[in-house]
């Protein structure tokens, strides 16, 4: 189970909260987040509260968040009841890689992945918190009318292409969060997904499945067998499978540890859905060459 038994969830949800246009994998990875993020704040127990609705910003609103514009948007609010964030961390939460969880329970990726997608989709995301009372999240929207957001369902913004979505897509990732991150944006795009939790248990499935793995997704910093020593043993023993690294590192210094790696191959954490789909359109056509 996602939520543990210690949380109670309740639901506030406005039956009109009205039409947004966004992709439904991109919406489940922005509630997905925050929902793991509400219950990692909850080690023993609480309240998970989630609300749907709609919300007028208006000038005296705009006042309290900088940067908002005058309108109706529809809202997802998640609030918990847990520990709370510190007020110094919270203008750096939104930030790659920064987290106050302890070391192992998070990457700092989940929220920075959820700002990045709110802003793609011409939304806007704050917190509020109170330590020892817990935190909020509101997301907003702008609303659409009916006709658009079935458009949006219809052409979905995540970029992979139908002829590509039959292929099947190896993940190699130790950390279990960023490989769930990047399993729910594969499934949402329709790909077939096979995971493995370091290079030695992605060989073994390479063995298994070859020819009929078609692309490798790996972390470059993994212990025991690194991702660019999985990559040139894939390079050596499966023609036609190509490899695309993930690392928090900056191009340039993981450019100098392999001369395999180039910007089509290199997927900088973090990432926004939208970012990983187009590396991989980008590698299957050169597959299918």
């Amino acid at each position: 189970r996602l939520i543990g038994e210690d949380i109670k969830v309740t639901t506030r949800l406005q039956k009109n909260a009205g039409n947004i246009r966004t992709d439904r994998g991109q919406f489940q990875q922005i509630l997905l987040n925050l929902v793991i993020n509400a219950r990692d704040a909850m080690p023993n127990g609480g309240e998970l509260i989630l609300e749907t609705g709609q919300i007028r910003v208006d000038d005296a609103f705009i006042q309290r968040h900088p940067g908002a514009r005058k309108g109706v948007f529809s809202y997802l609010r998640v609030r918990d009841t847990g520990i709370g964030i510190p007020e110094k961390h919270l203008s750096r939460i939104f930030e790659p890689f920064f987290t106050t969880k302890a070391k192992g329970k998070g990457t700092g990726l989940g929220l920075a992945t959820v700002y990045g997608i709110v802003k793609q989709n011409k939304g806007y995301i704050w917190v509020e918190s109170q330590v020892g009372k817990g935190t909020t999240f509101d997301v907003l929207f702008p609303l659409v009318n009916e006709a658009e957001s079935h458009e949006a369902e219809k052409s979905p913004q995540l970029p992979a292409l139908v002829s590509e979505s039959n292929k099947t897509i190896l993940i190699v990732e130790d950390d279990n969060w960023v490989r769930q991150l990047v399993r729910n944006i594969l499934a949402s795009a329709g790909y077939t997904i096979q995971e493995a939790h370091n290079g030695e248990e992605a060989l073994i499935l390479l063995q298994q499945h070859y020819p009929n793995i078609h692309l490798v997704i790996t972390d470059i910093i993994m212990p025991e067998m690194s991702g660019f020593e999985l990559g040139k043993h894939i390079e050596r023993h499966y023609p036609g499978v190509k490899v695309l690294y993930m690392s928090g590192y900056s191009e340039e210094l993981t450019k100098n540890n392999d001369r395999r790696l180039t910007t089509a191959n290199f997927l900088k954490k973090p990432f926004t859905p939208a970012d990983l789909l187009n590396k991989i359109k980008t590698l299957l056509k050169q597959v299918s060459v």
